[in-house]
């Protein structure tokens, strides 16, 4: 990869300094190799603007820039990343319109114009507006150079991470990306059967994702017939349980005291 890069930054380089078209604006075509690739940034200047003033609509000049380079950009297999940027003159837009779509339409303007002039639409992989959130000239925002177009011929792994920062990576409880099983794309399941980085709602019961395998118990043993409570003895009578016949009790005559 950034054998290949270095070796496209070099033809461009002799292009700039031998092209009758690219050679007069060799000042605004700026080479660099960075972590995700070769920038090829086009900028403006005081006297010479990309678009038009307040608009996306290319210069005929920058039109016939992009034509040219579409023609060295396909002889890598890489990828390209497009960016728009502005300085930071405040964008005197209706319904909302500012420096930030002002950016992301001159970005697909290029992109536009590097299809006309041969590049394959499968090329791009990405395009952006990062309004004047990027400055070149940082310590003079409004700078005309701050206004320019970033194309990156992106590395592999730039473009692995282009192509995946939207999709979803399920992440566990501690905020760790998860990995999923081989063969499964699924993501592991939690304790409970709830996936994994996420827990099952207050209140809400755990659906088990597979059935339990049934464990048989043994079986207590037969408890001994208890038997039934016997009444209690009754109380043996005096004199070995013979009839105790009372005499009856003296009564009282009346008048006797």
């Amino acid at each position: 990869d950034k054998k290949q890069l270095a070796q496209l930054m070099e033809q461009l380089r002799e292009a700039i300094d031998t092209s009758v078209t690219l050679k007069q604006f060799k000042d605004q075509l700026l080479l660099d190799i960075t972590p995700d690739g070769l920038r090829i940034q086009i900028v403006d200047n005081q006297n010479r603007a990309m678009f038009d003033l307040g608009s996306s609509r290319l210069k005929g000049y920058t039109a016939t820039i992009l034509h040219e380079l579409a023609t060295y950009l396909n002889t890598v297999p890489n990828r390209l990343s497009l960016t728009g940027h502005t300085d930071t003159t405040p964008y005197p837009g209706k319904n909302g319109y500012s420096n930030w779509d002002l950016s992301a339409d001159r970005a697909n303007a290029a992109r536009r114009a590097l299809e006309d002039g041969g590049l394959k639409p499968e090329k791009t992989a990405r395009v952006v507006g990062l309004s004047s959130a990027v400055l070149f000239d940082q310590e003079n925002p409004r700078n005309p150079i701050n206004r320019r177009i970033s194309i990156i011929v992106m590395t592999r792994q730039a473009e692995e991470r282009a192509l995946n920062i939207d999709r979803p990576h399920p992440v566990d409880e501690e905020g760790r990306e998860a990995t999923a099983p081989a063969g499964d794309g699924a993501a592991p399941a939690a304790p409970g059967g709830a996936p994994a980085g996420m827990a099952a709602a207050p209140g809400e019961p755990v659906a088990a994702t597979a059935a339990a395998p049934t464990v048989a118990l043994p079986t207590p043993a037969a408890a001994a017939p208890q038997a039934a409570p016997q009444p209690a003895p009754a109380t043996p009578n005096p004199a070995g349980g013979a009839k105790v016949t009372l005499p009856p009790l003296p009564f009282a005559k009346p008048g006797a005291h």
